[in-house]
């Protein structure tokens, strides 16, 4: 009995989309402790490194939530456009010689 309880629920988180709705959660709670890590202890990646490599995950699960509730196609292709237009920003800004702003890797110094 409790494999199916658990398996209508994960069913219910998938075809609902608050499985992504969660995992941006724990992404937000994240964020929110390598930000106080940070700024207690002086290490760890800046926020603005942080801000380029999550805003294009953020748009991925977007993109993947809107699929999972049956969106309709532009609203996944204005996502995955967002994702591809992020994604063009930060490896465009690391050509130029500004990833010390724009990427996560840089900022880990």
């Amino acid at each position: 009995m409790g494999d199916t309880v658990t398996g209508n629920l994960m069913a219910e988180l998938f075809d609902s989309g608050h499985i992504i709705d969660l995992i941006l959660g724990l992404v937000a709670i994240e964020v929110i402790a390598l930000a106080l890590w940070r700024r207690w202890y002086g290490t760890g990646p800046s926020l603005c490194g942080l801000a380029a490599t999550l805003t294009s995950g953020g748009f991925l699960l977007l993109a993947v939530r809107a699929a999972l509730v049956d969106a309709s196609w532009q609203w996944i292709a204005l996502a995955c456009s967002a994702l591809c237009w992020r994604t063009w920003w930060i490896y465009t800004a690391a050509a130029m010689g500004d990833a010390g702003r724009h990427s996560p890797k840089e900022e880990m110094r």
